[in-house]
């Protein structure tokens, strides 16, 4: 049962439209229902205000080392660009390509994860087997967070698959992310004695500078 052959799932997930506008609960308790068997545990782990929830599938022995988690998130952008020749909701044959919002970014990747838990038997999984998907990343990776910052939480193998697009190249990092707040000080000085007052546009310059060369490709 490939995602390719059978694209009943992803169609069913394009269908509810889970913008990060939006909760995301309808679509993780039909991907909930979607897996449940015996040997299959799944849990929703709400958020703050309850409204929308990380998914976390487990199966196979809970303790044994080793193990893969499948990662993904649940939401989408909205499909607000004009250049639509379909409906965005509705899974759609462009040639060799399934075209509808989320498609890509990520659904497939659930609707595949999820079909290989379905196609296996969990009694017969000597690691343990977990799908981890999250909600609001792109509006900030706030389910993924969550997750990370819930004491709480279950445990899941730490070997993880995130389906992000790739180009279907294997990639081992991603870009991370950074935020600085940087402080400059000044003294104030009228323009006629400059040199008794310390103008701080001048090291904030440097600043962008500093930064702005950290863009700069470096010699392979």
């Amino acid at each position: 049962m490939t995602l390719l052959s059978d694209p009943e799932l992803l169609a069913r997930l394009v269908a509810v439209d889970s913008t990060s506008h939006l909760s995301n609960l309808p679509l993780a308790r039909a991907l909930a229902d979607y897996v449940a068997r015996p040997g299959v545990r799944s849990d929703l782990l709400p958020s703050p205000d309850g409204g929308k929830a990380n998914l976390l599938v487990r199966a196979g022995p809970e303790e044994v080392d080793g193990g893969l988690t499948l990662c993904g998130h649940m939401d989408t952008v909205p499909a607000e660009e004009p250049g639509w020749r379909s409906d965005p909701f509705t899974l759609t044959r462009e040639g060799d390509r399934w075209v509808a919002r989320g498609a890509a970014d990520m659904k497939a990747f659930l609707a595949l994860s999820a079909n290989r838990l379905a196609a296996l038997d969990p009694a017969r999984l000597r690691r343990p087997l977990a799908l981890l998907f999250t909600y609001d990343e792109e509006v900030g990776t706030i389910g993924a967070r969550r997750f990370a910052e819930t004491s709480e939480r279950p445990s899941i193998p730490r070997d993880v698959i995130i389906g992000e697009p790739t180009q279907l190249a294997a990639v081992r990092l991603h870009k991370g992310m950074l935020r600085l707040q940087l402080t400059f000080h000044g003294v104030a000085a009228h323009s006629a004695y400059p040199h008794i007052g310390r103008n701080a546009i001048e090291p904030a310059g440097r600043a962008i500078v500093a930064l702005s060369d950290l863009r700069a490709p470096r010699p392979s």
